[in-house]
């Protein structure tokens, strides 16, 4: 009734809306009790729907254009969106600034989006850098018109999830409308005085016709007492309920196919009449005319003399199968069609949902302890997937079986009771008892992971004891060191979170992680302690290899054959997790140490940094990794293949990768230009060490760095213009090694250490550009202007002015493209 009076508000004084012209609008996607039509299509298609969400309410339009071409709608949904809040101001994003002037009635502003406004008005295109204020705006009362398509966007982002991941969808969705990729047909649309059908209740109707067709009653009796069937979803619909209005027999669809349920499988003889509508309406969609029947049905074949009907084993090529329930168990997936996209987004959004359903952990709630239970059983009955690297997970369905029974293991009583129906292989690994720690830390402007040499087999839990020193000073405790987070990957080799971290709030503190791992200290940002000692209750040895503590006979002969399935070796600066069977057979860990203590000082000396680092940087090989080859980060993250490479750097053919990450380490925002030098700058310390430390050089530390690839990119920097846009990675790369290359490194560490304590520099890369290159100029004493510009770079003429006084350098090498 509300929806109905809302509709009619919405709707006041509109005949027909007419779609017309070039503005294409998207197919909107309604889900839930609370979405409902206000305009649809010729072809069954809804183009304008609203929905209430919290205390609020919101209007979707599947075209921005709508806003300007039906402005009586406009002003309709404007009174009612302000209803609830009461506040009269409407709010209009920037980019939909246009249809103030339609707005003459209405206390209308443009602007950014606040939350005293009553409405907000915005394309769906701009909503994303603030949809979680929307969101919240909207549940506490708010209005919202939002107006756009996604086709477009569906185009330009060909990997996306249109549901998930478009920007209007993360605002709109919460309601249960949807912006689509497919496109809305034109036409004009007469507007119903109640809310339009849309085409799946006028589908069931015919579908229910179709099936009982010549059927007048259906009599149950006899000694046969049927199931009552549960009917969930938008899609099922009953064929036959008792008196007891309990469904006995019903139907379906899914995916493209179709399915009819009787409660009890004498039906299957006992209604001759039904059966023969139902496999005429099952065979519909596929075309297909064979219908194939159980051999545990195989009686009812006598009644289908009118059928194309065998007896045999489920096939795909069949068009119809009949089988009881009782036998469908070792081919139900086969019956299963594969999820169409919208079906993998709610499937998708049902998995997060149920992950931020169990955080709440109320135990004490009814309804939240009969979902745990339901999500349990659905755990226990559902083939959690045994993701690897060699059995990746590729599947909706699986998808959200992995994050569910991590959820699940999170809040229930006995997580241990779902471990073999998780994790089928657990291995049985040998422990030790009551392992003490000796802890001292002293941390700068960041939190520091420190390494304990110990592991929790995946399930495996232990109690560590603190000192009152560590108790409540925010400290916690890290299980497992993969720290991606992986659930936008397309294809999973790992479930997408794997660290578990658990603060230190007591002085005793337990810890557990459903898939295992290394475990750390996560010390806080400034904090000072020595010699504190932790006592873990039970955990397993892991091969760690520390310099200055370990020795190389105790490594060779005990530690680096200790059981867990990870191993880390730590240096005077840099610290590496690794797979353990990559370090089995390494027998010397300090000429490993030595060669890394040397890169790590290069890496100090050309930052113009100590040579001890604050915090020691941290490479980390996984199964699986966030995004690209390598990235940086804490920890700099890579591919298990590539992790033996860094036991053997100096004969390695390209050490690139490792050392241009630890070049994205040292970059600073004050002498960056995003986003033309961020994949430039960093490889400049790729340079600097292959050179100073590997005694590679540079020509043979990249093959992008011979000379003649070298001469051929700067020919066409010049050909298109010395335009900026294209100035980045290698070409940028260039502006840097020909000021090296006439001055030598000693400038650039001079340069890099002015910046530590500079104050002032702009923030845009205009200012920042005219900044460094003044300082390079002085760091030089020599006038470089001349040479930047010739890069294109846009030099203001207070800097021309300030590095006048200076000696020109004229010969440099663009002079010659003058």
């Amino acid at each position: 009734m509300a929806q109905e009076e809302a509709y009619s508000t919405l709707m006041h004084g509109i005949q027909e809306l007419t779609f017309k012209g070039p503005s294409v609008p998207s197919e909107l996607l309604l889900n839930g009790h609370h979405a409902f039509p206000l305009a649809v299509n010729a072809e069954d298609q809804v183009i304008i729907a609203a929905s209430c969400y919290g205390l609020g309410r919101i209007v979707v339009l599947g075209h921005e254009a709508y806003l300007q071409d039906f402005p009586e709608l406009v002003k309709n949904a404007l009174g009612w969106l302000q209803a609830p809040s009461g506040r009269a101001t409407v709010g209009v994003h920037p980019s939909s600034k246009a249809i103030v002037g339609n707005l003459s009635s209405v206390d209308a502003e443009v602007c950014q989006f606040r939350s005293d406004l009553g409405v907000y008005v915005a394309d769906a295109y701009s909503v994303g850098p603030f949809a979680e204020d929307l969101v919240s705006f909207l549940k506490e009362g708010g209005g919202l018109l939002i107006a756009g398509q996604a086709w477009h966007w569906s185009h330009t982002h060909p990997q996306e999830n249109v549901q998930l991941n478009f920007p209007g969808n993360q605002v709109c969705g919460v309601a249960g409308i949807y912006l689509t990729e497919r496109y809305g047909k034109h036409g004009c649309v007469p507007i119903p005085s109640n809310i339009p059908f849309k085409w799946s209740s006028l589908a069931l109707e015919g579908a229910y016709s179709t099936l009982m067709h010549g059927i007048q009653e259906l009599t149950f009796k006899g000694p046969s007492v049927p199931s009552e069937l549960l009917l969930n979803g938008h899609h099922a619909f009953p064929l036959a309920v008792n008196a007891q209005d309990q469904v006995i027999i019903a139907a379906s669809c899914y995916g493209l196919g179709r399915i009819v349920v009787l409660g009890h499988e004498v039906y299957l003889q006992d209604f001759p009449d039904l059966v023969k509508n139902a496999l005429g309406w099952l065979q519909a969609p596929s075309g297909r005319a064979k219908v194939g029947v159980h051999p545990s049905s195989k009686a009812i074949v006598g009644n289908l003399s009118s059928v194309d009907a065998e007896v045999c084993q489920f096939r795909s090529d069949l068009g119809v199968y009949v089988a009881d329930a009782y036998s469908v168990d070792p081919f139900a997936e086969d019956l299963s069609q594969s999820l169409n996209e919208d079906q993998k987004g709610c499937l998708q959004k049902m998995g997060r949902d149920c992950a931020k359903y169990l955080t709440m952990s109320a135990h004490d709630c009814a309804s939240y302890s009969s979902v745990l239970e339901i999500l349990t059983d659905l755990v226990k009955t559902g083939k959690v997937p045994q993701v690897c690297g060699s059995c990746p997970v590729r599947s909706t369905e699986d998808r959200l079986l992995l994050e569910v029974a991590s959820g699940v293991c999170k809040v229930c009583p006995d997580p241990g009771s779902l471990l073999p129906y998780i994790i089928k292989d657990l291995p049985a690994l040998p422990t030790v008892s009551n392992a003490k720690l000796c802890i001292s830390a002293s941390t700068a402007d960041a939190k520091e992971w420190i390494s304990t040499g110990l592991y929790l087999s995946p399930g495996m839990g232990t109690d560590m004891e603190f000192p009152a020193q560590i108790v409540g000073k925010g400290w916690k405790v890290q299980i497992g060191c993969q720290s991606d987070n992986l659930k936008r990957a397309d294809v999973l080799k790992r479930a997408p979170v794997v660290c578990e971290c658990f603060p230190v709030d007591n002085n005793i503190v337990q810890v557990w992680n459903l898939w295992g791992g290394l475990i750390y200290l996560v010390a806080p940002p400034k904090c000072h302690v020595v010699g504190e000692e932790i006592v873990v209750q039970k955990a397993v040895r892991a091969p760690y290899y520390k310099s200055g503590e370990t020795s190389v006979p105790d490594w060779v002969n005990n530690i680096r054959h200790a059981p867990a399935p990870w191993a880390e070796l730590e240096f005077e600066n840099l610290i590496i997790s690794l797979n353990s069977e990559s370090i089995r057979d390494l027998d010397r860990p300090d000429l490993v140490a030595a060669q890394w203590d040397a890169v790590m000082r290069g890496v100090a000396d050309l930052a113009g940094k100590p040579a001890k680092f604050p915090r020691k940087e941290r490479f980390v090989a996984d199964v699986q990794i966030s995004a690209g080859f390598m990235h940086s980060g804490y920890p700099i993250m890579m591919h298990t293949p590539s992790a033996p490479d860094l036991l053997k750097l100096t004969n390695k053919k390209d050490p690139w990768g490792p050392l241009h990450e630890l070049g994205h380490e040292q970059q600073r925002n004050v002498w960056e230009f995003p986003p033309h030098t961020t994949e430039a700058t960093c490889n400049l310390w790729s340079v600097y060490i292959s050179e100073t430390v590997l005694g590679l050089p540079r020509t043979k530390a990249h093959p992008s760095l011979q000379p003649s690839k070298r001469f051929a990119r700067i020919q066409n920097y010049i050909k298109g213009g010395r335009n900026l846009k294209h100035w980045s990675v290698w070409v940028a790369l260039e502006t840097y090694l020909q000021l090296q290359e006439q001055f030598g490194w000693d400038p650039f560490k001079k340069v890099f250490a002015a910046y530590h304590d500079m104050e002032g520099v702009p923030q845009d890369n205009k200012g920042k550009m005219n900044t460094y290159a003044e300082t390079f100029s002085k760091v030089v004493n020599r006038n470089l202007t001349s040479f930047f510009k010739a890069w294109g770079w846009p030099l203001e003429a207070a800097t021309e002015e300030k590095l006048s006084g200076l000696p020109d350098w004229s010969d440099h090498p663009m002079a010659q493209y003058a």
